[in-house]
């Protein structure tokens, strides 16, 4: 007779992780993923060895723990479903956590009941449960070795890495804060498509000695593009072409982003590099050739996505509190960079602000919310109140950053925000019209430069050119603008 075997609580542990791995490794990094692959397995095989002993039997222990193992991992799943469906039982709303939170307790109890009950080893139920974990388990991996085999060759490898330009030695070199604020619109789309008037931060700007460049667009309508565009001083296109047009591998704007060419290029003139990890997204969350990444809270899309997907969602306001955080303390952190790391200092800091999800009110006040929604779909945009709400709070915070530091009129540095992208509350993504790609691709872009640069700006410059014009009235770096497109 064939020995029966339990290997199922292993791999049902392992494969929630692998499968949002699986759907994103060619975002995230592997050590990413890592520790809670570990975490998974290691609190799977201590609870099963725990019941083995209490139960006396591994394969009876081992159904508990699958079980276990289902209810966690698909509650955050189950609970986006129903959010918004509306679905009901009388007065009930079955997708809120007091009633999913019941619902799951009683499929526990059920469940240990019908295991507990029965003497036995349940091999029937644990073949086919090994069977079909198994089958899950191999399906992200058969996903990630597909995509190494088809990710970019040589050729998009060495497009992707490039010349730095050549630069001229000696002369000053000031401080450099490259802030972007995802999602931040121009004042142009504020006014027409939110009925908002962003004049009194644009004019505090203005009087701060900032050049607004009031039709400026950028050049990509997502971050995953913008990103490495302007700090590659390049445009992506001829990576995408060689990649071809049913690519979905985008290591190779990762690359860019973190071997970009304005870091490469301000390394080579004696600058120490500041990345801030001011946002949890995964392109620019840490950068490798950075001389100091500066954490300003642990955590990113990765362990989110994870954790609204399992029973842990109900504690998803707590996530809400780690974005604030983060960001609150980017703010705080980087006027003191200037104390803290020997000059001259090249700082990169991309907020995710006030990009959703929405976690500031207009005044900082904390937004309650069940979950995240609007940060993983679409309709987030919609929410127009808020996303004026987190509008005000950003400026707010930007003047305090501005305040402390320009507060030393012996500094003079070389400031640059700007948004990677506008708002899209249209929601006319399949077949975006003029419409739409006028609010998308309208942003906030402001300079603080010398007098040689400013003179160089222009009111409808966008991100590609701007360090190709600093970089040129600064250091003579041979780089001639290209043409703005969008």
């Amino acid at each position: 007779m064939k020995k029966l075997r339990c290997f199922h609580p292993l791999l049902f542990a392992a494969f929630p992780v692998l499968s949002l791995y699986g759907l994103n490794f060619h975002k995230v990094a592997f050590r990413e993923a890592a520790p809670f692959l570990a975490l998974s397995l290691g609190a799977s095989l201590g609870l099963w060895l725990v019941l083995s002993l209490a139960l006396r039997n591994r394969f009876r222990a081992g159904l508990l723990v699958s079980l276990m193992l289902l209810l966690f991992f698909s509650y955050g799943h189950v609970y986006r479903m129903l959010e918004g469906a509306g679905f009901r039982v009388g007065n009930l709303v079955v997708g809120e956590n007091k009633i999913l939170l019941v619902l799951w307790a009683a499929l526990l109890g059920l469940g240990v009941f019908l295991v507990l009950r029965k003497r036995g080893d349940f091999p029937r139920l644990t073949r086919f449960l090994d069977l079909v974990s198994a089958v899950l388990v191999l399906l992200p991996l058969l996903t990630i070795g597909r995509g190494l085999l088809d990710s970019p060759g040589g050729a998009v490898r060495a497009a992707v890495k490039g010349p730095v330009p050549a630069f001229r030695e000696g002369g000053a070199r000031p401080d450099i804060y490259y802030l972007i604020l995802d999602g931040y619109g121009s004042g142009e789309v504020l006014k027409e498509f939110y009925g908002f008037d962003n004049r009194e931060f644009l004019d505090y700007l203005k009087s701060r000695g900032f050049y607004v460049a009031d039709k400026s667009r950028s050049n990509y309508s997502s971050t995953t593009f913008s990103l490495p565009s302007a700090l590659n001083m390049e445009y992506i296109n001829p990576v995408a072409e060689r990649m071809g047009p049913e690519a979905q591998d985008v290591s190779p704007m990762v690359e860019m982003t973190q071997d970009h060419k304005l870091a490469a290029f301000l390394k080579g003139l004696g600058y120490r590099y500041v990345h801030v990890s001011s946002a949890g997204f995964w392109m620019s969350k840490s950068n490798r050739n950075a001389d100091w990444n500066l954490e300003c809270r642990r955590g990113g899309e990765f362990q989110t996505n994870l954790v609204m997907g399992s029973l842990l969602r109900i504690f998803s306001d707590r996530y809400g509190a780690i974005d604030r955080e983060r960001a609150l303390n980017a703010f705080a952190a980087i006027p003191r960079i200037r104390e803290d790391i020997e000059g001259p200092r090249f700082v990169f800091a991309h907020f995710l602000i006030p990009h959703p999800p929405y976690i500031f009110a207009a005044d900082g006040g904390r937004i309650l919310q069940t979950g995240m929604p609007e940060f993983f779909e679409l309709r987030g945009w919609q929410m127009k109140d808020r996303y004026l709400d987190q509008i005000k709070f950003t400026n707010s915070k930007v003047k305090e950053l501005l305040e402390s530091l320009l507060a030393d009129p012996d500094y003079s540095p070389v400031v640059v925000i700007q948004a990677d992208h506008g708002p899209a509350s249209t929601d006319e993504w399949k077949t975006p019209s003029e419409r739409m790609l006028r609010e998308r691709l309208g942003i906030l872009n402001a300079y603080l430069v010398p007098g040689p640069v400013r003179d160089r700006l222009y009111p409808f410059i966008t991100p590609v050119n701007s360090f190709r014009l600093i970089l040129g009235g600064l250091f003579g770096a041979d780089l001639s603008p290209l043409e703005d497109r969008r």
